[in-house]
């Protein structure tokens, strides 16, 4: 199980990081807050190809770029239990968190 914060502090729960990825797009990506996997390993949003954004005729249109999480390396399973301690965590997610 792969957890995404975003900015609204609601959890959500995706099979995988790739998944996640597919699930947001681009122009969202920023508003991701932390990604964790179950065993709390920390998760970073990297650009393969950056939003873009173009004006015409006075208007801004968005293109979504590219990303994918990538682990940072660090695991804090204790980190992320407090940090998701401040969230709205969906029942059935919280019971896999304390197995």
């Amino acid at each position: 199980m792969f957890l995404v914060i975003l900015d609204e502090a609601c959890v959500h729960a995706y099979e995988s990081p790739a998944a996640a990825a597919c699930d947001i797009e681009a122009l969202d990506a920023g508003e991701v807050r932390a990604a964790f996997d179950i065993e709390g390993r920390l998760y970073d949003v990297e650009w393969i190809r950056p939003n873009q954004f173009r004006k015409f005729l006075g208007l801004t249109f968005a293109e979504n770029g590219l990303y994918r999480f990538s682990p940072t390396g660090v695991v804090d399973r204790t980190a992320m239990l407090a940090r998701l301690a401040t969230c709205s965590v969906p029942p059935e997610i919280r019971a896999r968190l304390h197995r």
